[in-house]
């Protein structure tokens, strides 16, 4: 698994091919996010052309500590727009004018539930997308137990 990290969007797609030809996923950081500032269909257009690459939508990016908020909206619509099973949910969060990684990430899977995403959907990118960028697809399918 490889992450862009803040690699310009431009130089994705050449990425993406790299991935996939050395056999790794490929997720792509914060997409609507400062770097890479990737439109909507440049998004779509990735997911569609490069089968092993997903999306991180991370609370940061939405965060009000955040240099530049990205609203809740336009990630949902992403989202939806590529598909629940090509994002995965991170956090991104740490910078003192944010609140703690839990409370955050908590605060903005809450926001995301507001713009229509089911349990279910939520449990797609919170658990299910991240074990199969690592290979832990069948635990994805069996995660722990709630308590």
């Amino acid at each position: 698994m490889l992450a862009s990290g803040h690699v310009d969007g431009r130089f994705l797609a050449g990425i993406a091919r790299i991935a996939g030809e050395a056999g790794v996923r490929l997720l792509i950081t914060h997409p609507d996010y400062l770097v890479p500032a990737l439109s909507l269909s440049e998004q779509v257009a990735l997911v569609e052309e490069f089968p092993w690459v997903m999306l991180e939508r991370a609370a940061y990016v939405a965060s009000s500590g955040s240099p530049r908020p990205v609203p809740i909206v336009q990630i949902a619509e992403a989202i939806r727009a590529t598909g629940v099973r090509r994002n995965v949910v991170s956090s991104d969060l740490g910078q003192p004018r944010n609140p703690p990684y839990p409370d955050g990430l908590a605060a903005f899977v809450g926001h995301l539930r507001q713009a229509g995403f089911t349990r279910s959907e939520l449990m797609t990118m919170l658990i299910e997308g991240p074990a199969n960028l690592i290979g832990l697809s069948d635990r994805a399918r069996h995660p722990v137990p709630r308590r």
